[in-house]
C-alpha cells in the first residue's frame, strides 16, 4: 500500500540520518549504498504488484508473491558475491580473514559493498513482515533479521570478519530454491518433477551451504576469535 511505502521510505530516511550523525561523514558511502539497497529491492516489490495488475494470478501470488520475487534476487546477488569472497579469503593468513585494515583493499571493501546490500535488504524485508504480519514471519523471523541487522552493523562498523561474512551470506544460496518451491506450491505445480527437482536442489545446497560451510566456518572462527580481542 501507499502507506506501506511511505513507512518504508521514512524509516529509511531516518536511520541514514542517523547513522551519518552517529558515525560520522566518512560513513556515508557505505549507508548511501545501503540506502540505494533497500530502495532497489522496493523497486523489485512495487513492480511485481504493479504486474499482478494486469496478469491474473492465484490469490496468494499477488498478496504475497512480490515479497518471494525480491528475495529470490536477493538471494542470487549475495550469494555470487558471498563466493566470490570466499575464495579470496580462503587462504589468507589469519588477520586478513578476521580483520579489514587498509581502506586501498579492493576485495576488502567489496565485502563491505556486499555488506551494505545485505544490510538494505534486512531493512527493506523486515518493514514488509510487519506490514503483512505474521503471513511472511512470525517472531522467530523478526528477531533473526534483527540479529543480522546488529551483527552487520558491527562488522563493518569496526571492519571486522570479512571471511565469516562471506561463508555466512554464501548460506543463501538455498535460498533460491525455496523461493521457487514457494511459486510452484501456489501455483499448483506441488506434484510435478519440476517441484522434486526443486526440492533435491533445495536439501542439497542447503547441506553444503549451511551445514558443512557454515560448521567449518563456526571453527575456524572459534578457533582465530582471539585475534579481536
Amino acid at each position: 500500500s501507499d502507506l506501506t511505502r511511505g513507512v518504508n521510505m521514512l524509516i529509511l530516511s531516518i536511520y541514514f540520518a542517523l547513522t551519518i550523525i552517529l558515525h560520522g561523514v566518512g560513513a556515508k558511502e557505505w549507508h548511501v549504498n545501503t540506502l540505494l539497497a533497500a530502495i532497489f529491492f522496493e523497486i523489485q516489490y512495487m513492480a511485481f504488484e504493479n504486474m499482478c495488475l494486469y496478469i491474473r494470478l492465484p490469490k496468494k501470488v499477488r498478496l504475497f508473491g512480490a515479497s518471494y520475487f525480491a528475495a529470490f534476487n536477493h538471494s542470487i546477488i549475495v550469494t555470487f558475491r558471498g563466493l566470490s569472497h570466499l575464495f579470496h579469503y580462503w587462504n589468507q593468513p589469519v588477520s586478513g580473514r578476521m580483520l579489514l585494515t587498509s581502506p586501498r583493499d579492493i576485495i576488502g571493501e567489496s565485502v563491505v559493498f556486499s555488506a551494505s546490500i545485505f544490510f538494505g535488504w534486512l531493512l527493506y524485508d523486515i518493514v514488509h513482515i510487519f506490514e503483512k504480519f505474521p503471513h511472511l514471519g512470525k517472531l522467530d523471523t523478526v528477531l533473526h533479521h534483527l540479529a543480522f541487522i546488529v551483527c552487520t552493523a558491527t562488522a563493518t562498523t569496526y571492519r571486522i570478519l570479512p571471511f565469516p561474512f562471506a561463508w555466512l551470506i554464501c548460506g543463501e544460496a538455498s535460498s533460491p530454491f525455496l523461493n521457487i518451491r514457494w511459486f510452484l506450491i501456489n501455483f499448483g505445480c506441488g506434484d510435478t518433477m519440476a517441484m522434486k527437482l526443486t526440492n533435491i536442489a533445495f536439501a542439497l545446497t542447503f547441506f553444503v551451504a549451511r551445514i558443512i560451510l557454515y560448521g567449518i566456518g563456526l571453527i575456524d572462527l572459534y578457533t582465530h576469535y582471539r585475534i579481536l580481542l
